[in-house]
């Protein structure tokens, strides 16, 4: 074995750098100048996050074939209690609980901003930049809650993100060979925010499903995110949303960064009972004098502005 051969043992590459899985090749980024070539992929020792058994098998029947040693790749997962969790790293089994209540009888919790998680940047020299939106609507008239017999009843195309299996349509990814859901979305499925949610609180109170949609939603998503769906849902009063949309403010540029490790560090160190609760108070009262009042001063500037 070579030297080469021997480092590239301890490399543990994702599914895409692999020939035989259904996504190989779909990989960006420097990764010559990481040092990470064909003959690296061809000696690798592990892959991570391999899923089905005939993308497995395919995967290394070809690893086989191109290892100069013959050695097998090891087959890698993230696993927590038996069960994989989801996106972006399945590490943790999460779940929703109700609120308590603080020594003033108060319930709060931070909300995400204004819901908005991404941003479409067109070409400025684009014929027709007004057909992304032709395009998204159409996905939002059509697909978002699809009509009971209409093209999209079942998802976006058979044998892509649905198909029929033992007589009975299912969007079931471990059910659907060469399973994709990727193509006709951009940033993710064409989504109606509440009728999402509102049809998962539906499931975890024991409706049947009924149209189209809800019927994607019960087998796509499972019982844990239903609950947790109406966890959220049930206590929507009490969730504090952050309006602040506008750029970074003077001391956000200079401060914000140390303001949020410092409160990431000390809710960690809480939980974990490496600090007491009290140390909350002290926290806040640092928080506020190293830049974290003259920020909200700043930010509230920014909303008098726009509201003139």
């Amino acid at each position: 074995m070579t030297l080469d051969e021997k480092i590239a043992q301890f490399i543990q590459l994702a599914v895409p750098f692999f020939e035989g899985a259904s996504d190989a090749g779909q990989i960006t980024g420097p990764m010559a100048s990481l040092g990470i070539g064909q003959d690296t992929v061809r000696s690798a020792g592990s892959v991570l996050g391999m899923a089905g058994a005939q993308e497995t098998i395919n995967v290394q029947r070809e690893h086989l074939a191109h290892n100069r040693l013959g050695i097998p790749l090891l087959m890698m997962a993230d696993i927590v209690h038996g069960f994989k969790t989801i996106f972006p790293v399945p590490l943790a089994i999460g779940c929703s609980w109700d609120l308590p209540a603080g020594p003033d009888g108060k319930i709060g919790t931070k909300w995400q901003n204004s819901g908005v998680n991404s941003s479409f940047m067109v070409n400025k020299n684009a014929a027709h930049p007004e057909a992304i939106l032709l395009y998204y609507n159409y996905m939002l008239d059509n697909l978002a809650n699809p009509a009971a017999g209409s093209a999209y009843e079942h998802g976006f195309a058979k044998g892509y993100d649905w198909d029929i299996v033992d007589g009975q349509p299912t969007s079931d990814s471990a059910k659907i060979k060469n399973y994709n859901d990727k193509f006709p979305f951009i940033t993710g499925p064409a989504r109606i925010p509440d009728l999402y949610m509102k049809t998962l609180v539906k499931l975890a109170d024991g409706g049947k499903p009924e149209t189209p949609f809800e019927k994607q939603q019960a087998e796509s998503r499972k019982p844990e995110n239903w609950y947790a769906a109406k966890v959220v849902m049930s206590q929507i009063d009490v969730r504090k949303q952050n309006y602040f949309t506008g750029a970074a403010t003077p001391t956000m540029i200079a401060k914000w960064n140390l303001l949020r490790q410092s409160e990431l560090e000390t809710f960690n160190k809480i939980i974990y009972d490496k600090l007491p609760v009290d140390a909350f108070d002290t926290f806040v009262a640092s928080w506020k004098a190293n830049g974290g009042d003259q920020v909200t001063k700043e930010v509230n500037d920014w909303f008098r502005s726009v509201q003139q």
